[in-house]
């Protein structure tokens, strides 16, 4: 092989790895936002409370909902899952809504 051949190799697996572990979830840190920010209020793993449950969510949404959904639970918004609406949650960072999100939508593969 040559140095270019090496090098752009190395490259390309560290890209790789780079997104793999970006979009690796914390599970602790995720349950933690969870609880932390009172989304176990209205949502837990496998039962409806008064939002839809993980599973539900899972079942409904993708990773490629991801944007979509970080929006409408920091905006809320009804009309998704029945008559009562989601509360907007603007207080909560952008950043930590993925990761809970992400958790939500990964748990139950």
């Amino acid at each position: 092989m040559t140095r270019h051949t090496v090098l752009v190799s190395t490259v390309l697996a560290g890209g790789l790895l780079g997104s793999l572990g970006a979009q690796a979830v914390d599970i602790d840190e995720a349950r933690s936002l969870h609880e932390r920010n009172g989304c176990v209020n209205c949502h837990a793993a496998d039962e409806r409370v008064v939002g839809p449950s993980h599973a539900e969510i899972a079942e409904r949404y993708t990773l490629d909902d991801l944007p979509q959904l970080v929006e409408k639970v920091r905006q809320g918004g009804s009309g998704n899952w029945g008559a009562i609406p989601m509360v907007p949650h603007p207080r909560v960072s952008e950043e930590e809504i993925e990761v809970i999100v992400r958790w939500i939508l990964t748990e139950h593969d």
